[in-house]
């Protein structure tokens, strides 16, 4: 009964290296979720820090990259480090333009608002002005974030 368990589990164990392999030749690492909360891609994890940005870390925990605002930008960024490749510093910095336009869209919409309690109409409307701007420019980050983690999930 023993021999034929390890059979078995030698077959399983080759299926499951052949799958992975096949995986990686198509530009996917095997994410893992871990009981911590984290995902693990070959020998990297996704961490959310308690600051609420995501980090990066190897196996021995040293941040390879750290304060990314958006999961899916985390995963994609780690994916590729686990293929073996370079950082994507166009996704990287797509991230962090999402993250200063979410901050500067708050800034933008207390100060438009605080304008308009003072009857400063003119710079509320420059205020607002400013407001879709930087709202517009966020969003554009974030689609193109999403629509490359879009493409890796859809990979089949």
């Amino acid at each position: 009964m023993s021999l034929v368990s390890d059979q078995i589990l030698k077959k399983f164990k080759i299926v499951v290296s052949t799958v992975k392999n096949d995986l990686k030749k198509q530009g996917i690492a095997v994410p893992v979720k871990n009981s911590d909360g984290s995902i693990a891609l070959d020998q990297y994890f996704v961490i959310k820090e308690s600051t609420g940005f995501y980090s990066i870390k190897n196996k021995s925990g040293d941040i390879i990259l750290g304060n990314i605002n958006l999961p899916q930008s985390a995963v994609l960024l780690a994916n590729s480090l686990a293929l073996g490749k370079m950082v994507d510093t166009k996704l990287y910095n797509l991230d962090q333009e999402y993250g200063f336009r979410t901050f500067e869209v708050e800034l933008l919409s207390k100060r438009a608002h605080s304008s308009l309690k003072k009857n400063n109409v003119d710079r509320a409307d420059f205020l607002f002005t400013r407001l879709g701007i930087a709202r517009a420019r966020g969003n554009s980050a974030k689609s193109t974030i999403f629509n490359s983690f879009e493409k890796l999930r859809k990979i089949h």
